[in-house]
């Protein structure tokens, strides 16, 4: 197959809006609105100076990426585009870790991951590691081209659950239009996908000989059944893919709004049913429904735009400094306060009479000003406003969004 998309090409480059990157697919994938959003910045979910690393045990090379993600056909065929990206296909095609959908975990990498989950080894795992990560470096090999689970995650969110209710919603989203436009490439191959989760559901029955010996891959027969007369030509398959998305990349919106998801419900229950009884408490309750509807992309988009508002949208009330908050200097004491030397001072929030601290935030010496400020609620108003401090920072609302979203800053009674 010839070159998919040229080294100009906005396709094979990642998409950057404000601090945040995307897959340069997504320019094309979601509606016209989105690129203009702004989002969180999640200041400190540094994925290359991971604080869960620093001072929460997290692998220093894998971080949170001991997940096997779920990377749509198109995307692999557009990151084998590159060179790192086609020699990671090859290597998760050899492993026969993907499927004509993609890469997908197989009944027993799941297991893996909700025992992990279980056993507080997400981020240290010795199992469940991303194949698309380059240990030696810590950079993902198609970082231009990954899912939408791995583009919206953070380990630590600024605003909150403003954040986390805003970044889910966005990942949703995503993760909807990826499923829509992956079926789609495959019927416009002529690759069935009603037949395809007939065969899908064939599996059910023998849910836990679909993996492999090692563990890692799908069994040589359940890739037979799955992959038809495309068996041996995976990497075209994908390639082909891609370039279908490529070609149509100005329609992409509207081909998912208008294409139906099939899924191999008997498949999926049979996953569900296969986790051991200890770790049942990890599965997602919705996983147990047999007859989801999903939801169109365009109901999602709306989703999205109503916690957008209401993450950027500044209370009226008035607010003062939380009662169980202490204001304090850095001491750098330990490793979680060593990680944030560089700002002076913290926020603690204390627990109950006994003053125990239940979590810590660093913030900079202009920012302990204006929170000092609404120890007196009486006097915040015009404080505030002729605050040098508050002019100093790059964004003033986004700041006290965030204080209110964490519960810093409380409605004044």
């Amino acid at each position: 197959m010839s070159k998919i998309f040229d080294e100009k090409d906005p396709i094979g480059k990642a998409l950057l809006i404000g601090n945040h990157t995307f897959p340069g697919a997504w320019r094309y994938m979601m509606p016209r609105d989105f690129l203009t959003m702004k989002f969180p910045e999640e200041r400190r979910s540094t994925c290359m100076t991971c604080p869960k690393a620093c001072y929460e045990g997290y692998r220093e090379d894998y971080r949170c990426c001991t997940y096997h993600p779920r990377i749509p056909n198109f995307l692999l065929g557009l990151g084998a585009q590159t060179e790192q990206g086609r020699q990671r296909l090859e290597q998760i095609i050899k492993n026969g870790m993907v499927t004509p959908e993609g890469m997908n975990s197989t009944p027993k990498q799941w297991v893996n991951y909700l025992d992990d989950i279980e056993n507080d080894r997400f981020g240290k795992s010795e199992t469940v590691l991303c194949p698309m990560l380059e240990q030696k470096t810590g950079y993902c090999m198609i970082h231009a081209f990954r899912n939408s689970v791995c583009s919206t995650f953070f380990c630590l969110k600024d605003h909150s659950d403003k954040s986390d209710k805003f970044w889910m919603n966005v990942q949703t989203l995503g993760s909807q239009v990826e499923m829509t436009l992956t079926q789609w490439a495959m019927n416009e191959l002529g690759f069935s996908v009603e037949d395809y989760v007939v065969r899908m559901n064939k599996l059910a029955p023998k849910i836990k000989k679909t993996t492999r010996a090692d563990g890692q891959g799908w069994s040589e027969d359940s890739l037979k059944l799955l992959w038809g007369d495309w068996y041996g030509q995976e990497l075209e398959f994908f390639e082909a893919c891609g370039k279908l998305v490529s070609d149509n990349r100005d329609f992409l919106w509207d081909i998912a709004n208008g294409t139906e998801i099939f899924e191999a419900t008997k498949f999926d229950r049979a996953m569900v049913e296969s986790v051991p009884e200890e770790l049942e408490d990890q599965v997602d309750p919705s996983d147990y429904e047999e007859d989801c509807e999903t939801a169109p992309p365009q109901d999602l988009w709306d989703t999205v735009l109503k916690s957008y508002h209401k993450l950027w949208r500044l209370p009226q009330d008035d607010y003062v400094l939380h009662k169980q908050i202490e204001l304090a200097a850095n001491e750098r004491e330990d490793d979680m306060a060593r990680t944030y030397s560089k700002l002076d001072f913290v926020v603690k929030k204390l627990k109950g009479r006994k003053k125990d601290v239940d979590w810590r935030y660093f913030i900079t010496a202009d920012q302990m000003e204006i929170l000092n400020l609404f120890k007196d609620p009486q006097a915040v108003g015009w404080k505030l406003m002729s605050s040098p401090s508050l002019r100093r920072l790059e964004s003033p609302q986004e700041f006290l969004l965030e204080m209110i979203a964490k519960k810093i800053l409380v409605k004044a009674k």
